[in-house]
């Protein structure tokens, strides 16, 4: 039971890993084009998604505020500039972080391909 880290850099499929979840940045495919599931299990399903993409915000965004905090940049600018930065990065932020949580919910809920449900 561990992430495929390579498969989530690639956004791929959390059950073959092949397949592309998105068809663009946040044009996302409703099925997996290679094993066919549903990436939505339920309505609601990428609430969870809100918590990935806060740990992805914090974690591009700090690096950058830290730095500029510590040389003693004025507060207001640093929030700008992040706030900025967020925004710029917000398409890539909410794929990455769909893609994160589909991951996540696979290892301790997998997929099960169409048809072997019965």
């Amino acid at each position: 039971m561990r992430l495929n880290l390579l498969a989530i850099l690639r956004r791929r499929c959390p059950a073959c890993r092949r397949g592309r979840v998105f068809r663009r940045v946040v044009a996302m495919n409703a099925r997996c084009p290679e094993c066919d599931i549903t990436f939505e299990r339920e309505a609601g399903y990428f609430t969870g998604a809100m918590y990935a993409s806060y740990f992805l915000g914090l974690a591009t965004s700090m690096p950058v505020w830290m730095t500029m905090l510590l040389l003693g940049v004025n507060p207001g600018l640093i929030l700008g500039i992040t706030a900025v930065q967020l925004l710029v990065m917000s398409p890539l932020l909410f794929s990455y972080s769909r893609v994160v949580w589909l991951h996540v919910d696979n290892m301790f809920n997998p997929f099960v391909p169409p048809g072997a449900e019965g």
